[in-house]
């Protein structure tokens, strides 16, 4: 069988048909909205990492982030060189602005390939970023993949 279907935005409007087993074809071009739009947006960022608790340096790279309503979710690689082996805080901001008001606001993962243990993201209510703490297992430098979420307050 076979059927269209209707797509439309304000005063334009896309007509794909498609039959089924079969690809569909659109009639026009996908754009990505703009930052403004708050329903759906994709980018890049360099944030400038802060160093809290227990380092000697970080070296930011452009970390991706996607937007869709009020929920972003950010991943990719910093180096985080801690001063020893132990406890460390990194403070990391946001893409798009949030005001933070408890840990929770914010969540997620970050691992290592030299070995550091229990990596996570949180909240920083006071600075309105996220935190990346936990114990690293090494005084080196290590690359540290990161991926966390928020919702836009």
């Amino acid at each position: 069988t076979s059927g269209q279907l209707l797509l439309s935005a304000g005063a334009s409007a896309h007509t794909c048909t498609s039959t089924v087993g079969a690809r569909t074809a659109f009639s026009a071009g996908v754009t990505a909205p703009t930052t403004a739009s708050g329903n759906f947006y994709s980018d890049t960022y360099t944030p400038t990492l802060v160093d809290v608790t227990n380092i000697t340096s970080t070296t930011e790279a452009a970390l991706q982030y996607v937007r869709i309503g009020n929920v972003v979710i950010v991943s990719g690689v910093v180096d985080v060189d801690p001063a020893a082996a132990g406890t460390i805080e990194v403070g990391i901001p946001l893409p798009v602005a949030s005001a933070f008001t408890i840990a929770t606001d914010c969540g997620g993962t970050a691992g290592q390939q030299n070995g550091a243990t229990d990596l996570f993201i949180y909240a920083d209510a006071t600075n309105d970023r996220c935190r990346l703490g936990g114990v690293m297992g090494s005084g080196s430098d290590s690359t540290t993949a990161i991926m966390f979420m928020y919702r836009i307050k």
